[in-house]
Formats: C-alpha cells, sequence, structure tokens
C-alpha cells in the first residue's frame, strides 16, 4: 500500500515539476526574445539601458530559481555592470543581490556575504529603507547557516525593526520567520513556536501562500524537533500541497526531507528512507550544495540505523566535504559526530575519538557562552527598543492629547471673549438706537405738545372772538321778548 502511494506521489510530483519547469521556461524565453530587442533597438548606451538592466536582473533570477546557476552569474554580472556604467542604483542593487543569492546557493558564504554587504551599503546611501532591511535579512540567513546565531539574531532584529517601522506586514512576516528558524537551530522551542505562530498569523492576513507553507514546514520541524511527531507529520503535509501548488522546487525538497526526519523519528524507517531519497534526487537537480548535503547526513544516520555502514559511510563524507566546502559549521560538528559513532560501531575507537573531538571543536564554536549571552541581550535589546517605542508612542499621543485640549481651551477662552465683545457691542448698538429714538420721540412729544398749545392758543382766540361779536349783537338786536310784548300790548289798542 505505501509502495502504490509513493508511486502515486512521485508521478503527481513529477507532473507538476514538468510544468513548473514549463512555465519557467516559457518566461526566460520571453526575457531573452526582449533583451534581444532591446540590444537591437539600442545596441549602445541610450535612455534605454535601464530597461536593459531590468531585463537582465529579471532573466538572471529566473536562472536563479531554476538552478541554473552559471547563466543566473553572467546575466546578473551583466546587468551590475550596465546599471554602474549608467548610475541606474535600483539595478544595480538587484544585481548585488542576486549575485549574493547565488553565490548562497552554490555554498559559498563568504562571497555570499561580501555582495550582499556591498549590496546593503549602496542602499544605506541612498535611505532605501526596504532594500536595507532585506540585506540585513539575506546577511542573516548567511550567518545562519555559518552557524553564527548571534549574528544572525543581529541582523534578523535589525531587519523587523526597518520592517515594524515602515509596517510592511509580509516582511515582518519574515523577519520572525527567520528569527523562529534560528531559536529552532538554538534548541529554544518555545521562543521558536513563538515566533512561527506570529509569522502564520500574518501571512493567513495577507494569503501570503509561499509564506504560510514555509511557517507550516517551520512549526513541522520544531513540534518534530519536541516529540510532537502526529502534529509534525499533519503540518508538513500541509505545507507540501501549497508547495506543489506554487510550484516550490526547493521547497517542496525541503518539505520531502522534512517528512523523511518526521518518519524516521517516529521509528518508520522505510518511508524515511523513500522521502529523504526525493528529497535529495530533487536538490541534486537544482545544484542545491547545502540541501545536497543535509539529504546525505540524514540518509547517513539513517544507514547507520538500518544496519548499513557502507551506505553511511559513503553518504556522510559526501555530506561532510559539502559542509566544509559552504562553511555550515553546524552541519560540519553533525557530520563528525555521526562519523564518529559508524568508526565506533565498526571497532575503529580511535578514529572515532578523533572525529569526536572535532565534533566537538566545531559544537563549542557554536554553542559558547558569549555566543549565547549576546543572543539573550539582542532579544532583550529588541524587547526594550520595542517597549521604548511603544512608551515614546504613547508619550506623544499623551503630549499630543495635552496639546489639543490645551488648545482646545483656548479656542473655548477665545469663543467667551469674543462673544462677550460682540455682546457688549450689540448693547452699546442697541442703547444707542434706543437713546437716539428716545431722543427723538422726546422732541417729538415737544412739538406735539407746542401744536397742542398753538392749536389750543388759536381755539380760544378763535372763541373769544365768537363771544365777542356775539355780545356785540345782542347789544344791537332787539330781544325776542321784548318785540313778543310790544306786539302783545298792540293787540289791545
Amino acid at each position: 500500500m505505501n509502495y502504490c502511494i509513493g508511486k502515486f506521489c512521485s508521478v503527481s510530483f513529477l507532473l507538476l515539476l514538468f510544468f513548473y519547469t514549463e512555465a519557467r521556461s516559457r518566461k526566460i524565453d520571453s526575457l531573452q526574445n526582449l533583451l534581444k530587442q532591446d540590444f537591437t533597438i539600442c545596441p549602445l548606451k541610450c535612455s534605454n539601458d535601464s530597461v536593459k538592466v531590468i531585463h537582465l536582473n529579471e532573466l538572471s533570477f529566473e536562472y536563479l530559481v531554476t538552478g541554473v546557476y552559471d547563466s543566473a552569474m553572467l546575466n546578473a554580472k551583466n546587468a551590475l555592470s550596465l546599471a554602474e556604467t549608467i548610475k541606474f542604483n535600483k539595478g544595480r542593487s538587484t544585481a548585488l543581490n542576486t549575485i549574493g543569492g547565488i553565490y548562497r546557493r552554490l555554498g559559498n558564504y563568504d562571497q555570499a556575504l561580501h555582495f550582499f554587504f556591498i549590496c546593503h551599503q549602496l542602499q544605506e546611501e541612498s535611505g532605501d529603507l526596504p532594500g536595507i532591511a532585506s540585506s540585513y535579512s539575506n546577511m542573516g540567513i548567511i550567518y545562519t547557516e555559518k552557524g553564527d546565531f548571534a549574528e544572525a539574531l543581529k541582523n534578523y532584529f535589525a531587519a523587523l525593526k526597518i520592517r515594524e517601522k515602515t509596517g510592511d506586514k509580509i516582511k515582518i512576516a519574515d523577519s520572525y520567520t527567520n528569527i523562529g528558524n534560528v531559536y529552532a537551530e538554538m534548541e529554544k522551542f518555545t521562543e521558536a513556536l513563538d515566533f512561527h505562530s506570529k509569522a502564520l498569523a500574518i501571512q493567513k492576513q495577507t494569503k501570503d501562500k509561499t509564506g504560510e507553507s514555509d511557517s507550516y514546514t517551520n512549526l513541522a520541524t520544531v513540534y518534530n524537533a519536541s516529540g510532537n511527531f502526529d502534529g509534525a507529520l499533519s503540518m508538513m503535509k500541509i505545507s507540501l500541497k501549497i508547495k506543489e501548488e506554487t510550484g516550490d522546487k526547493n521547497g517542496i525538497g525541503l518539505v520531502y526531507n522534512n517528512i523523511g526526519s518526521i518518519y524516521a523519528g517516529a521509528g518508520d524507517f522505510t518511508n524515511a528512507l523513500e522521502n529523504f531519497t526525493h528529497a535529495l534526487r530533487i536538490r541534486e537537480e537544482i545544484g542545491d550544495k547545502r540541501g545536497i548535503a543535509t539529504s546525505c547526513l540524514n540518509l547517513g544516520n539513517l544507514y547507520q540505523i538500518l544496519k548499513k555502514p557502507a551506505q553511511a559511510m559513503s553518504v556522510l563524507e559526501r555530506a561532510l566535504k559539502l559542509c566544509i566546502e559552504t562553511g555550515s559549521k553546524r552541519r560540519t560538528a553533525e557530520c563528525y559526530k555521526s562519523l564518529s559513532a559508524l568508526a565506533s560501531e565498526s571497532g575503529n575507537y580511535k578514529g572515532a575519538f578523533e572525529l569526536y573531538k572535532l565534533h566537538i571543536v566545531y559544537q563549542d564554536s557554536l554553542q559558547n557562552e558569549g555566543n549565547t549571552k549576546k543572543t539573550i541581550q539582542l532579544q532583550m535589546q529588541y524587547d526594550f527598543d520595542k517597549k521604548s517605542a511603544a512608551d515614546s508612542i504613547k508619550n506623544s499621543e499623551a503630549k499630543k492629547f495635552e496639546e489639543v485640549k490645551h488648545q482646545h481651551e483656548i479656542a473655548r477662552q477665545k469663543t467667551f471673549t469674543y462673544g462677550g465683545i460682540a455682546g457688549f457691542l450689540i448693547m452699546i448698538i442697541v442703547a444707542g438706537i434706543s437713546f437716539v429714538a428716545f431722543r427723538n420721540k422726546k422732541k417729538a412729544n415737544i412739538e406735539i405738545q407746542r401744536q397742542k398749545h398753538m392749536v389750543e392758543e388759536k381755539q380760544k382766540e378763535i372763541l373769544d372772538s365768537i363771544y365777542y361779536a356775539r355780545r356785540i349783537q345782542r347789544a344791537l338786536i332787539t330781544s325776542e321778548k321784548y318785540i313778543a310784548r310790544k306786539l302783545r300790548e298792540r293787540k289791545r289798542i
């Protein structure tokens, strides 16, 4: 049954890999055609050169993703040269970053750090905050793979602080992931789970499928290391499904390797061997040296359990060579430890002792007291800076609130003052109008009294005249009684 399921998974993976490779090939062909047009239209230096740099960088990245490192390096260096000629800093940064990424994939960590650092300096000069954060992150990855966890955390926390300042949620999640990975390597599982859970929450919120898949992988790795095999396997299967949907070849190889580790931890060595072998095949196809070293180390340990010393020796020696070549101290320490155990089982106790001493030397370089103290200091410094920033924001907001309150109080006082002045002016105006009206009314009353007096005087004069005339009339005209009396007397006669 397991055999059939394994065959089905292998066929499904090969089909997905075919379609993924076809899509990438079409993208590469398209970019090559664009570059031909760029150089045909403008073969010498011209305004179109920045477009050439962009296309060269895009083509270089496509070759990097597909594992064609020679072509990736050639196009990245061409892009860098042209960008430097036309002083196109954005193009220079991209090319330097890609070259660093190629050296990292090839396991040349010193050269990778060199180009990442140059890229970082260029971004510092131009004030490119997102670019500076990316450079810190890239250097952190190299230090992690070299086993210098204190330097890795220093760079990761520096990147995180910038990303929190710019508010880039997806990149903040990336920083959480990187920090979680370092803590997992240091076997600080509580801290690792905390940072990976923070990353997953943001990735679900932003619908970042690639990041979400990586977080499931990282959480599964931590669960596996802490003994929760069922939880680890469940999360790995979720991660694998997402990576197959997105065509992430490196990620697919990583997940198969991790699934193999989970099965090995649970004692299912058949499925462990199948998944380790599958992971190794993918990593060989894309030329991932550090991935090949990890797969060989896991296969060597498994062959040792299965009592197959010859196969174990072969893959462990290959793993050791690649680990030394790529500068991975942690994996080198693990290789010496596994080879020591293998030598001891074969009766070569002297060889086992010498190999174990080498294991201790490399292990001590990773777990020395100063390294641990520095790691703790970095975490504390980050927490302190974050708290200080929060307090500063809180104080700033409180101060701003007080200023607003003060301004509001001033405005209120001004309103009352202006209102009082306006009211006073209105009162004066009303009083003035009332006074004028009163004065006019008084004048009118005086005039009315004067007119009334004049009328009364005229009326008196008229009446006096009438009375005078009537007296004269009465004096001249005989009275009616006198006439009537005379008439009566005449009748008697």
